[in-house]
């Protein structure tokens, strides 16, 4: 994921339909701290307040 505020997402996620929750600003801080490239189990470590299958969910969308 390249360097993207998680307020530039937020206003993606908002024009199509999707709210930025807790859980996913959490993913998205997190995944900015791990840098461009990271993976999936990398992000569950990292962090583990927030359910695996969120973590995959979110990637899928910010994928899309």
């Amino acid at each position: 994921m390249s360097q993207v505020s998680p307020d530039a997402i937020e206003r993606l996620l908002s024009r199509r339909g999707y709210r930025l929750t807790a859980p996913r600003r959490n993913l998205l801080e997190v995944m900015a701290s791990l840098g461009d490239h990271f993976s999936a189990d990398a992000v569950v470590g990292a962090a583990p307040e927030v359910g695996r299958a969120t973590v995959f969910r979110t990637l899928r969308l910010l994928q899309d």
